[in-house]
């Protein structure tokens, strides 16, 4: 897998770590609520569905074989549908469970870095200098979300791995 493939599967199947979230503290509540207001008129909801639908869809298409090359082995083309399905649920499932920790980690790094008059613009504006500075930090605010979502993933991969381990085992039982 390319980098940016393995730092964007990570993000998909972590899980967002409320210590992070924590150390936030101390950042005004009107800064919050910018930050809020920023991230609906950004539409970060469909944002995160779009995205989250891509990296399924890439998780799907690169697992099986990263699978093969680990095992050194071809996968029947059923096994890679059950993997491939098995994968999708989880991915989804571990979204849905934290979405609201994502958004709301996503809200407090926006807060961190902008103050609430430059939220508040940026949710007005698109084409403005604050925009710009945005864009700047942006790579510093992706860091952090991809620092809190990668400590969960060493949580979360064991479980999806079993789950694997059971579809083939599960698979070769039937087979033999």
């Amino acid at each position: 897998m390319k980098p940016a493939v393995i730092a964007a599967f990570l993000i998909a199947v972590s899980g967002v770590a409320s210590a992070q979230s924590a150390d936030r503290g101390g950042i005004p509540q009107e800064r919050i609520a910018a930050a809020t207001r920023l991230l609906t008129v950004m539409y970060y909801d469909e944002v995160m569905d779009q995205t989250v639908s891509k990296l399924i869809t890439q998780a799907q298409q690169t697992l099986p074989a990263q699978i093969e090359a680990q095992t050194e082995q071809q996968l029947p083309d059923e096994l890679k549908q059950r993997i491939a399905q098995v994968t999708a649920d989880y991915l989804r499932r571990k979204f849905a469970d934290n979405r609201p920790e994502m958004r709301q980690s996503t809200i407090l790094i926006y807060a961190h870095h902008f103050t609430t008059a430059e939220l508040d613009h940026l949710a007005q504006l698109q084409s403005d200098p604050v925009m710009a500075e945005m864009q700047r930090e942006l790579p510093a605010i992706m860091t952090e979300i991809s620092a809190f979502t990668q400590a969960e993933t060493q949580r979360d991969m064991p479980e999806l791995v079993t789950q694997l381990k059971n579809v083939i085992a599960d698979y070769q039982r039937t087979k033999s």
